[in-house]
């Protein structure tokens, strides 16, 4: 069973450049959602979490960068820079 949507494209292709960065983080994770179904689907097998376990990963060095920048932003601000 494949259940790829074909608006992949069509969602790069229409997404303004500001919002690039979600709609990408939205496909990786729609894509790793049905990534998963279609393993699933097919019978047990032991890999089909792995698009989802490497999404999580990827999320989580994503979100401690941003922390990391929003602590290094307040710092220099409170040390006036």
């Amino acid at each position: 069973m494949n259940l790829r949507p074909p608006a992949r494209g069509a969602i790069d292709r229409v997404a303004l450049p500001e919002d690039k960065e979600v709609t990408q983080s939205m496909i990786q994770h729609e894509s790793a959602i049905l990534t998963w179904l279609d393993l699933e689907s097919a019978g047990p097998n032991e890999r089909s979490l792995d698009a989802m376990i490497a999404l999580v990963a990827v999320s989580a060095t994503r979100a401690r960068r941003r922390l990391i920048s929003r602590h290094a932003k307040l710092f220099l601000y409170r040390i006036g820079l």
